[in-house]
């Protein structure tokens, strides 16, 4: 099995291809990962920032490199040592005229040998159920009319045009058109005549659109009705019937090839939660792929739940570990009091758990409406219920199927065998009595629903097919309800505690105690020790070195709640009054900009334009998918307008708010500093393959995307790293102290990136096998240090870090972890740890006999990492 000791993500785009990848192998040796973790390089939509709106599955993506260039470049990372981890899109595709698998469906209908691969409705594409083009800015009508929609001729056949994008009229058009050249000017070319003729006469161009395999219609339109399945919400990514095993090894031929030659150690399978059969998917992967390739699967685990331990793969993306360690750092004993804090000063008394049950419902019934109507659908056609033998309607049916999937507390179930059982029967149980919970008037209609999912009266084979058929389709549901519910609306609404708004957390979460994490590490090292580790990605909300500074202020709860009425005050004549009357920002909004400013202020205290700017547009993105009083579909300027000036305003040097934030801020940021460093610790040495995401091995203070996907510059980060080494040589306690004292330019995260880089390629079997053992600290900041060892056979590693130190010294100057008085407290050491140690930070050895004083540790380094001599 493939061991990638550490992986290091990469976003590919036509501005970050191959060829500037390969132009710093230099410094990716120098740093230290084990493997390459690419973003999709497959053929993608031109000019696309991400690689996941594939178009071809076949090639690679031209803008980013070609093939040959490709396998000459892992070839060479081979060399040094590094490997190549392959993010993969097996759900879905661009909706996209440069797709050709789908423009020969367009053209050809159901005739086309690429029909099977796209999850289409029943019928679709078909007499009087043509596969809807949701592109429009308009109605269709409209749109004719305006001469937006024109008929056209390319590369020898008749098109439909709207605007830029072109699409294939069928190959009846050709004919139908010919013959009706009745009206044609004479001496005109032929085509050229046909187009003249249709495009200057509305009707007849609605005859030709109304004959095509396809119809164009207003983007919109998919919240009422849509007949094709799609990546959450998106009309321009269609999803693919993966579940079919032509379409499988289609899709994965060339994918699989690049494994076989050996230019591949792996995949990173990219939502595998939409897939129709997850279980079934990475089995054929793991088939295909054979036993020693690395498989990660982007699940995202909500509290309490657990990756299927059946699943073929080494583990997920990371996430969990991201909330295990997001939660560690949260102070646990004063969360209450932040989110009474949250309720007072903002008014909000929903709690968390039905403002996620009304996001669900607000997305299901004005978002994805289409789609519960198609699943209400499937449930008929598969004929699993009598109506009017059970005494209930259509109707309710739909509404206790939406009910359903509005209370299923995770992105969706895996069961394996129908009828359902065990621990999905429990949750399924769960499930229909939180519905009638919330809706007691379908009662009847729930228990049926529960009937037919248990097979209660029916048994025979082919009605549990078909209940697992209909099941597994209910989940392809599940899961884009949660995120959208979820993840795009209450994370943007809910703003107790916005450290614990990221993917993979939760709204409500309280921090977790150190006995607890040591819990969930000896869990993950038993079951999952190659699963990743992540605290930053594409996808996060906010930056890892954000969450860290966020966390100090559960820990300073008093000067925080003191700071933010004071800050309100202040700023209270900073507010616009719009013409409905409300003052703007609104108090949550306030609430919400005053953490987002702690968490990504510049470490010099100075907001530039460029920081403005990108407050700007994080603030628009954040009201928008909060969806209250804007969206996307709904956009405001002038209530952004409003939102946005008071920050502006705020932070302009006259106004007297950075002389009362700044203080409590530049403490924040200190504290956070060892917060990150204990988290960058804890991510490289706890069970699991650490992933650093591009660019993070400095300082991360950046936002949801667009923010955290911008240029990274490697040049400085080379030069840094060389200077760094040098300086080592010549006195690693010093060069350590001396970063330690002086952390905002961030050499000293990057330096630890590379020493725990380094620790874990050469120490590769103690990372994979190692047992986790959890130490015991002891005297009085014994809550305030956590300290585990890793162990295989004669290798052993003993590490601490410090944890919600935010209250145990007033110092705000580099010096402020040594200065705490940790005389009291001490690392007790089993037998079987007595031994000579060397401090990999300051390269000092020492034997200890019972304990490791504290002080010993955090007088001279910020985490203590100390292999066994």
């Amino acid at each position: 099995m493939y061991d990638p000791i550490s992986t290091y993500r990469i976003q590919f785009h036509k501005g970050f291809t191959l060829k500037q990848l390969e132009a710093h192998l230099e410094y990716f040796s120098l740093l230290g990962p084990g493997t390459i973790y690419a973003s999709p390089l497959l053929k993608a939509v031109p000019g696309s920032g991400h690689g996941y709106d594939v178009i071809n599955p076949l090639e690679m993506n031209p803008e980013t490199g070609r093939l040959q260039h490709f396998k000459s470049l892992t070839g060479e990372f081979q060399k040094a040592g590094i490997g190549w981890v392959q993010d993969i899109v097996p759900n879905h595709m661009a909706y996209h005229p440069k797709n050709d698998w789908l423009m020969d469906v367009l053209k050809n209908g159901s005739r086309s040998p690429f029909h099977h691969v796209f999850d289409l409705e029943p019928g679709v594409p078909g007499p009087g159920n043509p596969l809807m083009l949701p592109f429009l800015g308009s109605s269709r009508e409209e749109a004719v009319r305006r001469g937006e929609i024109k008929l056209g001729w390319e590369n020898q056949h008749f098109c439909i045009r709207y605007f830029d994008h072109v699409y294939p009229c069928s190959p009846d058009t050709f004919s139908n058109l010919v013959k009706d050249r009745a009206g044609t000017k004479p001496g005109k070319d032929l085509v050229e005549g046909i187009l003249e003729k249709y495009n200057s006469d509305p009707t007849k161009l609605k005859e030709v659109l109304d004959k095509q395999h396809f119809t164009l219609c207003h983007w919109q339109e998919t919240e009422k009705r849509i007949n094709y399945r799609r990546f959450f919400t998106v009309n321009g990514l269609i999803c693919l019937r993966m579940e079919d095993e032509n379409v499988f090894h289609a899709w994965h031929r060339f994918v699989a090839q690049l494994l076989h030659q050996g230019h591949l150690n792996g995949f990173r399978i990219d939502h595998i939660d939409g897939l129709n059969d997850p279980n079934g998917y990475l089995q054929q992967l793991r088939r295909l792929s054979g036993r020693e390739a690395y498989i990660v699967a982007e699940k995202i685990l909500e509290q309490d739940e657990d990756l299927p331990e059946f699943w073929p793969v080494q583990g997920s993306t990371g996430y969990d570990f991201l909330a295990m360690v997001n939660n560690l750092l949260t102070d646990v004993r004063k969360s209450p009091r932040l989110k009474n804090l949250f309720k007072e000063v903002t008014q909000v008394r929903t709690p968390p758990v039905e403002l996620i049950y009304q996001n669900k419902k607000m997305i299901l019934t004005t978002r994805m409406h289409g789609e519960w109507n198609n699943i209400t659908a499937y449930f008929d056609r598969l004929g699993l219920l009598d109506y009017k033998q059970e005494g209930v309607t259509k109707e309710e049916i739909k509404e206790a199927i939406g009910e359903f999937m509005l209370a299923c507390p995770v992105y969706r179930l895996y069961p394996r065998r129908f009828p359902i059982r065990n621990q999905n029967r429990k949750l399924v149980r769960e499930i229909i009595r939180q519905a009638k919970q919330r809706n007691p008037g379908i009662v009847p209609a729930l228990d049926k629903l529960a009937d037919v999912l248990f097979s209660k009266n029916r048994t025979d084979g082919e009605n549990i097919r078909k209940v697992g058929s209909f099941f597994r389709r209910l989940m392809q549901y599940t899961g884009p309800l949660m995120a959208k519910g979820v993840e795009d609306t209450s994370m943007y609404q809910y703003n107790s505690f916005i450290a614990h708004n990221e993917v993979g957390d939760a709204i409500n979460a309280k921090g977790i105690p150190i006995s607890e994490f040591h819990r969930q590490m000896k869990a993950r090292q038993a079951n999952w020790p190659l699963t990743m580790n992540t605290t930053s990605t594409h996808d996060t909300k906010r930056g890892e070195d954000v969450r860290a500074r966020l966390n100090v202020v559960s820990e300073l709860t008093r000067e925080w709640e003191s700071n933010v009425h004071r800050w309100m005050q202040m700023n209270q004549k900073l507010k616009t009054r719009l013409d409905s009357g409300l003052l703007e920002p609104s108090l949550s909004v306030e609430y919400f900009i005053y953490q987002t400013l702690l968490g990504t202020f510049p470490f010099d205290g100075r907001a530039d334009e460029e920081y403005l700017d990108r407050i700007d547009q994080y603030l628009v993105k954040a009201l928008r998918e909060a969806k209250r009083k804007v969206s996307w579909r709904h956009p405001d300027e002038v209530y952004e307008k409003a939102v946005c000036s008071f920050v502006w305003n705020m932070l302009d040097p006259k106004h007297d708010f950075l002389r009362a934030f700044l203080p409590f801020q530049q403490k924040v940021a200190w504290r956070g500093v060892v917060n990150s460093l204990a988290q960058l610790t804890l991510k490289c040495t706890c069970p699991g393959v650490p992933d650093i995401y591009q660019g993070t091995e400095l300082w991360d203070l950046s936002l949801v995307d667009p923010d955290n996907r911008k240029e990274v510059d490697y040049h400085e980060r080379l030069r840094l790293l060389q200077e760094m080494q040098n300086n080592h040589r010549a006195g690693a306690a010093g060069m350590i102290r001396s970063l330690s004292r002086k952390p905002f330019d961030g050499k000293i995260k990057l330096w630890l990136t590379h020493t725990l880089l380094k620790l874990r390629r050469e120490n590769p079997d103690l990372f994979e096998n190692g047992a986790y053992l959890p130490l015991k600290v002891e005297g009085k900041y014994r809550r305030h240090v956590l300290a585990f060892a890793r162990q295989w056979h004669s290798q052993r590693l003993i590490i601490a870090v410090p944890l919600i130190t935010g209250g145990l010294s007033q110092k705000q100057e580099g010096e402020y972890l040594s200065e705490i008085d940790w005389s009291n407290t001490r690392i007790a050491l089993p037998a079987q740890l007595q031994t000579g140690w060397k401090n990999l930070l300051t390269s000092e050895s020492r034997a200890f006999s019972g304990s490791i004083p504290a002080a010993e540790i955090f007088s001279n380094a910020p985490v203590g990492l100390m292999i066994s001599e």
